[in-house]
């Protein structure tokens, strides 16, 4: 078989930096490299999961690439550059972190650049570079490696601009016929632009590869990754590396059903709270529920806390008006008094106006502000807490129900992650918003506030008390079958009541 200097060098770096307590690259890695530089073809597509020896591997393939590069082909007096582009400049300067210490490892001199450094004695520089199509031209490279694509973002619209870039790269390497390029990325959706370069497969342009975290790098184990997202979705994107379809719902539907009942253990609960998500008196509905944590017991540990969903409520319509928003908020305080609730919680929708009717009625109202990170990140707390049984919903409401089996989880074609309720639904997410509202204060703290209002447990669990009195007024019956369970179920159990 003919040699390759790059391989030969690749092989004889990566012994060096072993002997000095480097890790070595596993058996996919350098499976993955030979028939790429053996194959001679410009691209490498490389799919694989997070944590999978990506960065660190590439940044050893692009000394070796470097050093056994045939500089006669690069013109005289310029420079040929081996490029990392990153989403971030942060992300980008870790590379060249890397990049000198496996320099320094090796003894090879170098000298600093603006955004890199240049070889000593040598006519290649190692640059970083941000993704932006203004931050990508008028350069002469010999390797690019672009580091996570499918998650670039554009820091002004949000969306990935792989493509645009990518289109504004591939000129640097025109006049230079031995240059590569390396898209490596784990992946989202099936849309941005390294998902479909991947779904192209390999052909005289390029090859592809693909490996879960734990193929890649043989230290992770499949079952410790597991054990570290139990969110069988993320795992399968972040980890297996198996792309998410472009439109799925966002949470399990037999995990939904499963949150709408009563758990007579839970005895306790600490104050309740209110959570709002007002509209602005158009076709949306302003929504609002009664939430508490609650506990089988007085001193129970913070895992055996659930939150339970005591009561939800919405008005829709085109009422709004000051005159309409005070005898609301009257309303809505009335019934939270009767609860003993003083804290309330709500988007920023109307939250000047509201901070300070809520406050003249004597209620402390805390804003908490969405945004595309904390809603992500809210989904998949409300999806931990459905999937774990944290969450109780002690109502049977219906459209709550219906909004939560339709609301969906979105890829869009620039490989941004949205969520909105599906078609169908009246009101579309105006009563998720209300969880999504409480899980965002409830895992985001900020300044000690948070959708449990410091306090002991009360003395039995509300949802508890109300039934006992609807079973002394005949009524428990009634409210039980509602949520699919007998009266007996609920206030009978071990024959507490």
């Amino acid at each position: 078989m003919k040699k390759h200097a790059s391989l030969d060098r690749l092989d004889a770096l990566e012994r060096a930096l072993v002997a000095k307590g480097w890790r070595a690259l596993s058996s996919w890695w350098r499976a993955t490299l030979q028939l790429f530089v053996r194959s001679r073809r410009r691209q490498l597509v490389a799919r694989v999961g997070r944590r999978g020896g990506k960065s660190s591997t590439l940044c050893m393939f692009a000394v070796a690439f470097a050093l056994s590069y045939d500089v006669s082909q690069i013109p005289k007096g310029d420079i040929g550059v081996v490029a990392f582009i990153s989403t971030t400049r942060d992300e980008a300067n870790q590379r060249l972190r890397t990049i000198k210490q496996i320099l320094d490892a090796l003894g090879i001199a170098y000298s600093a650049i603006e955004h890199g450094i240049e070889l000593v004695g040598r006519p290649i520089a190692f640059k970083v570079f941000v993704a932006s199509i203004a931050g990508v031209a008028g350069f002469t490279s010999i390797l690019v490696i672009c580091d996570e694509v499918a998650r670039w973002r554009d820091a002004d619209s949000g969306a990935n601009p792989a493509s645009e870039v990518l289109a504004s790269l591939r000129p640097t390497m025109a006049t230079q016929p031995k240059a590569r390029i390396v898209l490596s990325s784990s992946p989202l959706g099936k849309q941005d632009a390294h998902a479909k370069a991947f779904a192209r497969g390999d052909d005289d342009h390029q090859i592809t590869a693909h490996a879960s975290s734990w193929v890649a790098n043989p230290t992770l184990s499949e079952d410790e990754l597991r054990r570290d997202e139990p969110d069988p979705r993320v795992f399968a994107r972040e980890y297996a590396a198996i792309p998410q379809g472009a439109k799925l719902a966002a949470f399990d539907a037999s995990a939904v059903d499963r949150a709408f009942r009563v758990d007579p253990t839970l005895l306790y609960s600490f104050p309740m709270f209110g959570v709002l998500d007002p509209s602005s008196g158009k076709k949306d509905v302003w929504s609002v529920a009664a939430m508490s944590w609650c506990a089988p017991r007085q001193d129970s540990p913070e895992e055996e806390r659930r939150l339970v969903v005591h009561n939800v409520d919405g008005i829709g319509g085109e009422f709004w008006s000051q005159d309409a928003a005070d005898k609301m908020v009257d309303a809505i305080t009335d019934a939270f008094r009767r609860d003993g609730i003083r804290d309330v919680y709500s988007d920023q929708r109307e939250s000047f106006a509201l901070a300070s009717m809520f406050s003249r009625r004597g209620f402390r109202f805390t804003e908490v502000t969405w945004t595309n990170q904390r809603k992500e990140r809210a989904v998949q707390t409300l999806r931990r807490w459905l999937r774990d049984g944290t969450l109780i919903i002690a109502v049977d409401h219906r459209e709550l129900r219906a909004e939560l089996h339709a609301f969906e989880e979105r890829i869009t074609s620039t490989g941004a992650l949205t969520f909105a309720g599906g078609r169908g639904v009246s009101g579309a997410d105006d009563f998720v918003a209300l969880l999504l509202t409480a899980a965002m204060a409830s895992t985001e703290p900020r300044g000690g506030d948070l959708p449990m209002p410091r306090g002991a447990p009360q003395a039995e669990h509300p949802t508890i008390v109300a039934l006992k009195r609807m079973q002394a007024r005949g009524g428990a019956r009634f409210v039980a079958a509602s949520l699919g369970i007998t009266g007996r179920d609920l206030l009978g159990q071990r024959g507490r009541w």
